[in-house]
């Protein structure tokens, strides 16, 4: 459409503003008028405006979470696969694939090294998956990709790891710290009792960091925060 600042140049209606001002402002047909309205995709979505002025929208709660139960299941799937075919080789009873149990014979130290190696495995796919691409499988999935705050641009390679290292220490450290002493003291109450406390302590910071968007202007959790990162909905795009 020509550029509108001429009487004529468009009929009336709702545009752009020509000033650049966020959202649209009435066009009378002949000239710009004080009536401005949002966009429509700002209904619908919080923004953000980047130091370079580019207005970026933010991905909804449950969009992300979408994506973070996506990622589970898909790092879920080597996890149940690795224990399966170790269980197969080294060990006997019926497979319980880490969910409900493990093999009758398989040895504490083989138990505790498969969770470890999960929550490893967990850390560098999404280290690697950001790193490069800004998302992981789940978070294309659901069409939300992780960039640096102020600016909007991909993270760097300090940022990514510092980002994924705070849910690591954060949630997997306590959890698996906690299965690890439940696994050591099965038969013994207190030790039992320690490991479900240690868990208890990784689901509630996994509870706050992954609820703390919904009381952040710009939809941090805390692992955005400690790396100044923001995740952003890339189906929407800035009219």
């Amino acid at each position: 459409m020509a550029d509108i600042t001429e009487p004529g140049s468009a009929p009336p209606g709702w545009y752009s503003d020509h000033s650049g001002t966020p959202g649209l402002r009435w066009w009378d047909g002949t000239a710009w008028r004080e009536h401005l309205q949002p966009e429509p995709n700002e209904l619908k979505h919080a923004w953000l405006t980047s130091t370079t002025g580019e207005r970026l929208a933010l991905a909804s709660w449950w969009r992300r979470v979408g994506g973070s139960v996506l990622d589970g299941l898909i790092i879920s799937i080597p996890t149940i696969a690795i224990e399966a075919l170790v269980g197969a080789l080294f060990f006997s009873g019926p497979l319980a694939f880490g969910f409900t149990g493990h093999h009758a014979d398989m040895s504490h130290p083989v138990r505790i090294l498969l969770g470890v190696s999960s929550s490893i495995l967990g850390l560098l796919y999404a280290v690697w998956l950001i790193g490069i691409r800004g998302q992981t499988i789940g978070m294309k999935a659901v069409g939300v990709r992780a960039v640096v705050k102020e600016s909007g641009a991909k993270l760097p390679w300090p940022k990514v790891w510092r980002r994924e290292l705070t849910v690591f220490f954060l949630i997997s450290v306590w959890t698996q710290a906690g299965y690890i002493v439940t696994v050591i003291g099965q038969t013994e109450g207190n030790r039992h009792q320690n490991g479900f406390l240690l868990s208890s302590v990784g689901y509630v910071l996994a509870a706050v960091t992954y609820l703390w968007p919904l009381g952040s202007p710009a939809n941090q959790t805390l692992q955005d925060k400690s790396a100044g990162s923001i995740v952003l909905d890339t189906r929407v795009v800035e009219r």
